[in-house]
Protein backbone atom coordinates (compact mmCIF):
# COMPACT_ATOMS: atom_id res chain seq x y z
CA UNK A 1 0.00 0.00 0.00
CA UNK A 2 1.35 3.42 -0.93
CA UNK A 3 1.57 5.91 1.93
CA UNK A 4 1.38 9.46 0.64
CA UNK A 5 3.98 11.99 1.68
CA UNK A 6 1.91 14.92 2.92
CA UNK A 7 2.77 17.71 5.28
CA UNK A 8 0.46 17.94 8.26
CA UNK A 9 0.96 21.53 9.21
CA UNK A 10 0.10 22.36 12.78
CA UNK A 11 0.76 26.10 12.69
CA UNK A 12 -0.87 26.60 16.06
CA UNK A 13 2.01 24.61 17.54
CA UNK A 14 4.70 27.00 16.34
CA UNK A 15 5.85 30.10 18.20
CA UNK A 16 8.85 31.94 16.70
CA UNK A 17 10.20 28.66 15.32
CA UNK A 18 9.88 26.74 18.62
CA UNK A 19 7.13 24.25 19.27
CA UNK A 20 4.99 24.75 22.36
CA UNK A 21 3.89 21.81 24.43
CA UNK A 22 1.83 19.50 22.27
CA UNK A 23 -1.55 18.67 23.79
CA UNK A 24 -3.21 15.28 23.47
CA UNK A 25 -6.10 16.68 21.35
CA UNK A 26 -3.58 18.33 18.98
CA UNK A 27 -1.63 15.08 18.60
CA UNK A 28 -4.84 13.14 17.94
CA UNK A 29 -5.94 15.70 15.34
CA UNK A 30 -2.64 15.35 13.42
CA UNK A 31 -2.94 11.54 13.50
CA UNK A 32 -6.58 11.49 12.41
CA UNK A 33 -5.95 13.95 9.58
CA UNK A 34 -3.14 11.78 8.27
CA UNK A 35 -5.19 8.57 8.48
CA UNK A 36 -8.05 10.26 6.62
CA UNK A 37 -5.62 11.08 3.78
CA UNK A 38 -4.58 7.45 3.22
CA UNK A 39 -6.10 5.39 0.41
CA UNK A 40 -8.08 2.68 2.19
CA UNK A 41 -9.46 0.82 -0.86
CA UNK A 42 -12.57 -0.57 0.85
CA UNK A 43 -11.00 -0.65 4.30
CA UNK A 44 -10.77 1.93 7.07
CA UNK A 45 -8.08 3.17 9.42
CA UNK A 46 -8.65 3.57 13.14
CA UNK A 47 -6.41 5.60 15.46
CA UNK A 48 -6.18 2.96 18.19
CA UNK A 49 -3.88 4.91 20.54
CA UNK A 50 -1.98 8.19 20.23
CA UNK A 51 0.89 9.17 22.53
CA UNK A 52 3.58 11.85 22.55
CA UNK A 53 7.24 11.46 23.50
CA UNK A 54 10.75 12.45 22.45
CA UNK A 55 11.84 9.22 20.78
CA UNK A 56 15.15 10.30 19.27
CA UNK A 57 16.50 12.54 22.04
CA UNK A 58 16.52 15.72 19.94
CA UNK A 59 14.40 17.63 22.47
CA UNK A 60 11.36 17.66 20.18
CA UNK A 61 8.26 15.65 20.93
CA UNK A 62 7.12 13.10 18.34
CA UNK A 63 3.57 11.83 17.89
CA UNK A 64 3.37 8.04 18.25
CA UNK A 65 0.30 6.43 16.69
CA UNK A 66 -0.88 2.86 16.94
CA UNK A 67 -3.35 2.43 14.08
CA UNK A 68 -5.45 -0.43 12.82
CA UNK A 69 -6.35 -0.99 9.19
CA UNK A 70 -9.66 -2.85 9.09
CA UNK A 71 -10.84 -4.52 5.93
CA UNK A 72 -13.82 -6.71 5.18
CA UNK A 73 -12.02 -9.91 6.24
CA UNK A 74 -8.80 -8.69 7.85
CA UNK A 75 -7.26 -6.26 10.31
CA UNK A 76 -3.67 -5.40 11.07
CA UNK A 77 -1.85 -2.88 13.20
CA UNK A 78 0.81 -0.32 12.35
CA UNK A 79 3.07 1.91 14.39
CA UNK A 80 3.36 5.39 12.87
CA UNK A 81 5.55 8.27 14.02
CA UNK A 82 5.11 11.95 13.18
CA UNK A 83 7.97 14.39 13.72
CA UNK A 84 8.13 18.17 13.99
CA UNK A 85 10.24 19.26 11.02
CA UNK A 86 10.09 22.97 11.91
CA UNK A 87 6.87 23.78 10.07
CA UNK A 88 4.53 21.34 11.79
CA UNK A 89 4.22 17.61 12.16
CA UNK A 90 4.81 15.31 9.20
CA UNK A 91 4.67 11.55 8.84
CA UNK A 92 8.17 10.24 9.50
CA UNK A 93 7.93 6.45 9.51
CA UNK A 94 5.60 3.43 9.66
CA UNK A 95 6.13 -0.21 10.57
CA UNK A 96 3.69 -3.13 10.65
CA UNK A 97 3.02 -4.91 13.95
CA UNK A 98 2.33 -8.67 14.02
CA UNK A 99 -0.23 -10.42 16.17
CA UNK A 100 -3.24 -9.27 18.15
CA UNK A 101 -2.04 -5.92 19.54
CA UNK A 102 -3.27 -5.24 23.06
CA UNK A 103 -1.50 -2.06 24.23
CA UNK A 104 1.21 0.51 23.53
CA UNK A 105 3.30 2.52 25.99
CA UNK A 106 6.28 4.86 25.67
CA UNK A 107 9.02 5.20 28.28
CA UNK A 108 12.41 6.93 27.92
CA UNK A 109 12.18 7.08 24.13
CA UNK A 110 11.21 3.43 23.73
CA UNK A 111 7.82 2.43 22.31
CA UNK A 112 6.66 -0.88 23.76
CA UNK A 113 3.82 -2.79 22.11
CA UNK A 114 2.19 -5.75 23.79
CA UNK A 115 0.79 -8.31 21.36
CA UNK A 116 -0.46 -11.89 21.39
CA UNK A 117 0.69 -14.45 18.84
CA UNK A 118 -0.91 -17.82 18.10
CA UNK A 119 0.49 -20.78 20.01
CA UNK A 120 0.80 -24.25 18.43
CA UNK A 121 -2.65 -25.41 19.59
CA UNK A 122 -4.50 -22.08 19.70
CA UNK A 123 -7.72 -21.64 17.75
CA UNK A 124 -7.66 -18.68 15.31
CA UNK A 125 -9.74 -16.59 17.66
CA UNK A 126 -7.56 -16.83 20.69
CA UNK A 127 -3.79 -16.33 20.47
CA UNK A 128 -2.08 -17.05 23.78
CA UNK A 129 1.64 -16.32 23.39
CA UNK A 130 2.57 -12.88 24.69
CA UNK A 131 5.04 -10.94 22.56
CA UNK A 132 6.56 -7.57 23.46
CA UNK A 133 7.89 -5.43 20.61
CA UNK A 134 10.21 -2.50 21.35
CA UNK A 135 10.86 0.35 18.92
CA UNK A 136 12.62 3.69 18.77
CA UNK A 137 13.21 6.39 16.18
CA UNK A 138 16.68 6.52 14.64
CA UNK A 139 17.70 8.68 11.68
CA UNK A 140 14.02 9.46 11.09
CA UNK A 141 12.96 5.80 10.86
CA UNK A 142 11.17 3.49 13.28
CA UNK A 143 13.50 0.63 14.15
CA UNK A 144 12.80 -2.48 16.22
CA UNK A 145 15.06 -3.06 19.20
CA UNK A 146 16.13 -6.64 19.83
Amino acid sequence: MRIPSIALLASTLLVAGNARALTQPQAEAVAKKYLASLPAEGASYDATKTLTADLDGDGKVEIVLLSTLMGPTYAYSQLMVFADRGKGYVHASTTDISGNVEDMTVDKGIVQIKSKMPGPNDPRCCPSLEKIYRYTLKNGKVIELK
